[in-house]
């Protein structure tokens, strides 16, 4: 399947494009949100390339810039074309690679990003995190023996290194469950006590939440009402554009992978696959009217 969208990319995005000429020009507040994962060291080369062509074709933006976009503030930076929107990089889970990528690649081209983490599964060592992992991150469908120590998660030692670099680190859940299945107690502790637990080891406030697994399937109002209680800004995994307009507690992000053909990655960041979500959207959007 994977294989069909990369040979359909080219004349997809070449229709895209088109498509972005007639749509005039984006607001001046428009960014895209960009989501990764674990950063194997196989990709490490191929992350270093994207980083390279990032800064080239648009402006990247850190996690304050974005926020003041977010609050009103006028872009020092105007959105001027809809194929060339900024972009602002987080990372979730947490892997320890996460920390590798961090001191490596981004700090040699001076980016700043978002990584968000789980804090009990933080707390975890050994085989202990490792059954964790494969039980709430990837549901199973990885054996837990599978999980070598470079897979492990960061520890709050790295995660005060990632801040001190000048990153931002959010809350992605207390343990990285699927907030529509909880209610009542367990609901809030997997959303505020996440917060609690990252300020206690941190020492600093928490204002991100990213909300596990990303999808609309995943969230109900309930839960996004209580993010909006404590949190001042929430991401989702659905796919689309962020400006000044979009509700701080609804933005979109674009999962993508390092190693991605360029073609393909060209069509995400232009907005070639923004339309199969444009419905999910709109339902995360309406979720706190």
């Amino acid at each position: 399947m994977n294989k069909l969208r990369y040979q359909v990319a080219a004349p997809w995005l070449t229709a895209r494009r088109v498509i972005n000429n007639f749509k005039g020009r984006p607001p001046a507040s428009a960014f895209r949100i960009l989501m990764l994962h674990d950063i194997p060291a196989v990709q490490i080369m191929a992350f270093e390339r994207f980083l390279e062509d990032l800064k080239v074709s648009r402006k990247i933006l850190s996690p304050e810039e974005a926020e003041l976009l977010l609050d009103g503030a006028p872009p020092e930076h105007p959105a001027n074309d809809w194929g060339s929107l900024p972009v602002l990089i987080s990372f979730d889970d947490g892997f320890v690679s996460n920390f590798g990528v961090a001191a490596k690649c981004l700090a040699g081209h001076g980016v700043k990003a978002l990584f968000f983490v789980c804090p009990e599964l933080v707390d975890l060592e050994g085989e202990a995190q490792a059954r964790a992992i494969a039980s709430n991150i990837f549901r199973g469908n990885l054996d837990w023996r599978q999980i070598s120590e470079d897979r492990r998660l960061m520890t709050w030692s790295e995660l005060g290194e990632l801040r001190a670099m000048g990153h931002t680190v959010g809350a992605h859940g207390m343990g990285h469950q699927r907030l529509s299945d909880l209610t009542g107690e367990a609901l809030a502790r997997e959303i505020s006590g996440a917060g609690a637990r990252i300020e206690e080891e941190l020492k600093a406030r928490v204002d991100w939440y990213a909300f596990a697994f990303g999808n609309i399937d995943s969230i109900h109002g309930d839960a996004l009402a209580l993010i909006s209680n404590y949190y001042k800004y929430c991401r989702s995994g659905i796919r689309g554009v962020n400006s000044e307009a979009t509700g701080r507690y609804a933005l979109l992000a674009d999962q993508i992978e390092a190693d991605l053909p360029d073609t393909y990655l060209d069509l995400v960041l232009e907005g070639g696959l923004d339309g199969r979500y444009r419905q999910s959207a709109g339902q995360l959007s309406r979720m706190l009217e």
